[in-house]
């Protein structure tokens, strides 16, 4: 039994998305306590436990004290299921790229493909990556090391009400995960992106005008842009920016910003492309946030897998720690003047 306490590092539901991946790839049971110690609501949380709960039905998974507010939870994985139609439930704002977080290193276990389907839930959370993130900047690199993801947003969800409907289809690689090379930063092409408000926001032409904020900046700083605009229906009036780099070969690097009262869509579209340009101009080809999501899939890629980060945050220092928990792979780490170079010689399943 792997022993884990959930404070350490930076103390977050990463912590248990990570450890009940590998636990279900590797079959190795684990024990977290302190779960979410030093956080303003301790313990397992509406969208912790859906994902913990979906995860015990993918490998037929015991658990031990699953309930919200628990602190302490024992998950012993069984067999996993092949060709599976997994239907999730989530009645609050949770993040559904959070719970994707958790599914899509443990799906690779598939021999066939894998369905997800949403229902609640959040594409655009709080403190979380939209799946617009996700689909513009994780998937294109998954695909490159033979990981084929579709997600398909059926209805909106935003903060805090949820009630998103998403579909999500799983084609894991046939053999293993190839390794990645991401340490020098090619010059960028355009900047794609998408904005999106829900209808009520459309005589305002908040879409719009967060779109114009992003593209004077991104103008101003040498760039072009291609941003679309989408106007959705949702629970609650809301509205998001998604913007990512492209070039080839590819690159890592997005923004987001989630709408809030008060904020005016012209500084919501400038804050977020003012955080691409910051990481394009930092000559790194992975940011900081597609950093930690992506060290799980080099540790289980067949060679070694190098990127390059600006900052190395809490989130991958905790994501280092908890993988080498369960598989025997090694991070390395290097620094120069403008970033970190992570390097892995993967664990193949």
């Amino acid at each position: 039994m792997i022993e884990i306490d959930g404070s350490v590092g930076e103390g977050g539901g990463q912590i248990i998305r990570t450890a009940s991946a590998l636990s279900i790839l590797t079959g190795k049971p684990f024990h977290i306590f302190n779960i979410r110690k030093g956080r303003q609501n301790p313990g397992l949380r509406t969208q912790h436990l859906k994902s913990l709960l979906a995860c015990t039905e993918l490998c037929e998974a015991k658990i031990e004290n699953a309930r919200i507010g628990s602190k302490d939870v024992i998950f012993e994985p069984g067999d996993f299921i092949d060709g599976y139609t997994l239907n999730i439930s989530i009645e609050t704002a949770g993040s559904i790229g959070l719970s994707l977080q958790m599914m899509t290193p443990a799906i690779i276990k598939s021999k066939s493909k894998f369905r997800v389907n949403f229902e609640g839930g959040a594409v655009f959370g709080k403190y979380a990556p939209p799946l617009q993130y996700i689909q513009q900047v994780l998937l294109p690199i998954l695909r490159k090391m033979g990981y084929d993801i579709s997600i398909d947003v059926i209805r909106y969800g935003f903060y805090p009400s949820g009630g998103a409907k998403v579909i999500a289809i799983f084609d894991p690689p046939k053999s293993h995960l190839k390794p990645i090379e991401m340490d020098t930063i090619p010059s960028i092409e355009t900047i794609k992106g998408v904005s999106v408000a829900t209808r009520e926001l459309r005589n305002a032409k908040v879409a719009e005008r967060t779109r114009m904020g992003a593209n004077g900046l991104l103008e101003e700083n040498g760039f072009k842009s291609e941003i679309k605009t989408v106007y959705c229906e949702a629970n609650n009036t809301g509205c998001g920016l998604v913007l990512s780099a492209k070039a080839f070969p590819i690159v890592g690097i997005g923004s987001d910003g989630l709408g809030s009262p008060g904020l005016k869509a012209e500084f919501l579209g400038k804050y977020t492309a003012n955080t691409i340009v910051d990481y394009i101009k930092k000559g790194c080809p992975v940011d900081p946030h597609l950093s930690d999501q992506l060290l799980i899939f080099m540790a289980l890629a067949k060679g070694t897998s190098i990127i390059k980060t600006p900052t190395l945050t809490e989130h991958a220092k905790t994501n280092m720690d908890i993988i080498n928990k369960f598989v025997d792979c090694e991070f390395v780490i290097e620094e120069d003047d403008n970033g970190y170079i992570i390097s892995c010689n993967g664990f193949t399943l």
